[in-house]
């Protein structure tokens, strides 16, 4: 199962996933900063190019394994399987959000503990937890306002990815 997982990834329905998912957390990141980091709040931390680097990342490769995962599970071309494929590519973009925004949280958390006491390596783990309630009291609220986003988003993309294997199908 992995190794079929792993030749639909690096397909080009793979790419197209990981590139869809890069491109949408990107924007809603960018939509949440936007939103929520008005003048005079600090943006230096959200507007680095690494944590949008790293969002994207994150996003792709879990859209891209997510919605490689449901067309590995659902083969077929009639409409009701068209419409569960549809249905569950969009719970699986759901859950690669969060999957992204938790990865996030996680990176931001330790970065914040490690900047934190870098003098005193021993008490990491407790500001890691701090640090962790802190980041993760925020982020669960910007996770939860990307939900239906990402639902059509991922609705969006199995439809496109459709699409392409009906051609490829055709042509075949």
């Amino acid at each position: 199962m992995a190794a079929k997982l792993f030749r639909r990834l690096k397909s080009g329905l793979g790419v197209v996933a990981f590139l869809y998912g890069a491109a949408f957390h990107f924007i809603a990141l960018r939509v949440i900063v936007h939103e929520s980091y008005q003048p005079p709040a600090d943006r230096s931390f959200v507007d680095d190019p690494l944590t949008n680097l790293g969002v994207m990342i994150s996003g792709g490769l879990f859209t891209s394994i997510a919605i490689s995962w449901v067309l590995s599970k659902l083969p077929g071309f009639d409409f009701q399987t068209r419409a569960l494929r549809t249905v569950s590519g969009a719970m699986a973009a759901v859950l690669s959000t969060v999957l992204a925004f938790q990865a996030m949280i996680v990176l931001t958390s330790a970065y914040l503990a490690w900047t934190g006491v870098r003098d005193a390596p021993l008490m990491w783990p407790g500001a890691f937890v701090v640090a962790m309630i802190d980041v993760e009291t925020f982020g669960v609220i910007y996770s939860v306002q990307c939900v239906p986003y990402s639902f059509l988003a991922g609705a969006g993309i199995m439809t496109i990815l459709e699409s392409f294997r009906r051609a490829d199908r055709l042509h075949s």
